[in-house]
């Protein structure tokens, strides 16, 4: 996978436009399947991933990210993102509302701290358990709802739903050692 890598970040510092083929065919699924994600509408979700492409051509060189795909990851969520509150700017979108809302006591979201977040999520990804760090991520990255996590890993929505409550009471606490007053 490094080589793939590497191969592409050449392709686009060598301004080759086969680097755009390259990522697509690489990293094409993943960057749809968080669009997706966020979006829940094919459409929108195809033209935040053809956003990505254009950014990553605006972006490489100078910059060379490492690890490519988390970084095309983080851009395609981030444009997803801005168009999931652009199309919902009149109206709640329970799903989201309620990620949100799950997360807001455990996490405040001040503009001053926000270079800090992400280093520290992490560092607390980091002390769970595989099976509570792929559902947190599930729930808070991918925003699957609770059932899919459920059939996904062979529990009850309830066992989910408890699972994650604990994992936000121990990010909580997490947070508030570290500084951060909830």
């Amino acid at each position: 996978m490094q080589n793939t890598e590497s191969a592409i970040l050449d392709l686009f510092f060598a301004r080759d436009e086969r680097a755009i083929e390259a990522a697509i065919r690489e990293y094409g699924t993943y960057c749809m399947s968080i669009a997706v994600g966020v979006l829940r509408q094919t459409q929108d979700a195809e033209e935040c991933v053809n956003d990505t492409w254009l950014k990553a051509w605006n972006s490489i060189p100078p910059q060379r990210p490492s690890p490519l795909r988390a970084w095309l990851g983080k851009v395609t969520r981030n444009l997803a993102l801005s168009r999931y509150r652009y199309n919902h700017a009149a109206r709640r979108d329970s799903d989201m509302t309620a990620c949100l809302e799950e997360l807001e006591n455990c996490i405040p979201l001040r503009d001053e701290d926000a270079g800090r977040l992400p280093a520290l999520m992490d560092q607390f990804l980091g002390t769970l358990q595989p099976t509570d760090r792929k559902l947190f991520v599930g729930r808070y990255w991918y925003r699957y709802p609770s059932s899919a996590l459920a059939k996904g890993y062979g529990l009850t929505e309830t066992a989910v739903n408890t699972r994650l409550s604990r994992i936000r009471d121990r990010l909580r606490t997490f947070l508030e050692k570290e500084g951060w007053t909830v």
